[in-house]
């Protein structure tokens, strides 16, 4: 049973007979001491997990309370096991979205540890394959990857600036998908990195994917190249809004619209069919009334100069590069490895399948994130 106490800041939740009030800092808390052994407590965790969504949903629709004896949720996570697959997969099942590949071998896993050891100012760049393995599809993923499976493709910047009806399929679909996009959970490679930040190891992590699970995980020196999908701005003005407080606004535009998908898509993309969509409202900008947008980088627009200069900044201050689950097709990111190359510092590259770089990198290793990044072990 969980319920909102007065001030909307906590939420009381019943665990092991006892009613506990918690902070939504708490709460966080719990959750991230869980989410390493996620694989044992997934019970557990869907229950902490939904609590948070909750907590994060009374917050965003004001500061009303409910009545002293309303029940704002109870869960059974035996009764609702089919609907805690939906949100939370089950990570027996996220490998799906990842490429298959041997296993790394142990002499480049020895490489990688005298690579990360004797650097002292190592940078990191992360893409899509980095949460392929907390089941979000990515792009390009040889075999799985939406290019491989579908002839669907990703908005452009420019129709979605220009055509209503391009917005409104956007907003329509990443309503649906943004459920279980939002609250995916970082894995054991994201938190490598951020266990690898606390030591002093890692001296900036620049990341391609809009996803946040670098923070969630822990870490707090972080550039997010494309932007984050937490996030949304106006094209018009100023205002910003996080996404969930956009999922309410959207909500209150379509009270009686609704649509399933069971296809999931990169970035809180969904596939919905003309007739699902009809009908989809798309709210404006509280602010000024002008079309919002999700913060993030859209295929066909240009990463802003002063983040292209900050990253460069890092690179210039780092002693080596390390590139992580990333083909870096992209220029955005294989940039940054042309950089370092022209300023002699070594490149290291773990990733599955050939990459942009490998020709200019000192190390290269054919192998999933999870399977190499939590052996390597820091020396004293």
């Amino acid at each position: 049973m969980a319920t909102k106490t007065k001030g909307n800041n906590c939420i009381m939740l019943r665990e092991k007979g006892k009613l506990l009030t918690l902070t939504q800092s708490e709460l966080k808390s719990k959750m991230m001491k869980l989410s390493p052994c996620i694989k044992v407590n997934y019970q557990q965790y869907v229950r902490l997990r939904k609590a948070k969504l909750l907590l994060d949903s009374l917050r965003c629709c004001g500061d009303v309370a409910p009545s002293k004896n309303q029940a704002v949720g109870s869960w059974n996570v035996a009764d609702e096991q089919e609907k805690d697959l939906a949100l939370f997969p089950n990570p027996g099942e996220i490998n799906k979205f990842v490429p298959q590949c041997d296993p790394a071998r142990e002499e480049d896993v020895k490489r990688l540890q005298e690579f990360v050891n004797c650097s002292k100012r190592l940078l990191v760049l992360t893409g899509a394959g980095m949460s392929t393995e907390s089941g979000i599809p990515d792009y390009r993923s040889e075999g799985v990857g939406l290019y491989a499976t579908s002839t669907n493709r990703p908005v452009q910047y420019h129709d979605f600036v220009k055509k209503a009806e391009i917005r409104r399929r956007y907003w329509a679909r990443n309503y649906v998908g943004w459920p279980k996009f939002g609250y995916f959970h970082p894995n054991i490679s994201h938190i490598t990195l951020a266990n690898w930040e606390k030591h002093g190891k890692v001296h900036w992590l620049i990341t391609q994917n809009v996803d946040a699970l670098h923070y969630k995980a822990g870490s707090k020196n972080i550039t997010e190249l494309h932007g984050s999908a937490h996030r949304v701005m106006c094209l018009n003005c100023d205002h910003t809004m996080s996404r969930p407080d956009m999922q309410v606004l959207i909500e209150s535009y379509n009270p009686n619209w609704s649509a399933q998908s069971d296809e999931m898509a990169p970035d809180a993309d969904v596939q919905l069919t003309p007739e699902q969509i009809e009908g989809f409202n798309v709210p404006p900008c509280p602010s000024c009334g002008g079309n919002l947008k999700p913060e993030i980088t859209f295929f066909g627009d240009n990463v802003a100069k002063h983040v292209v200069d900050f990253v460069r900044q890092k690179v210039d201050e780092c002693d080596s590069v390390l590139f992580a689950g990333t083909s870096l097709q992209v220029y955005s990111g294989y940039r940054f490895a042309a950089t370092a190359q022209d300023k002699n510092k070594p490149i290291a590259i773990l990733n599955i399948g050939p990459t942009r770089a490998d020709k200019i990198a000192q190390l290269k290793i054919n192998a999933k994130c999870g399977d190499v990044l939590p052996k390597i072990k820091l020396w004293r």
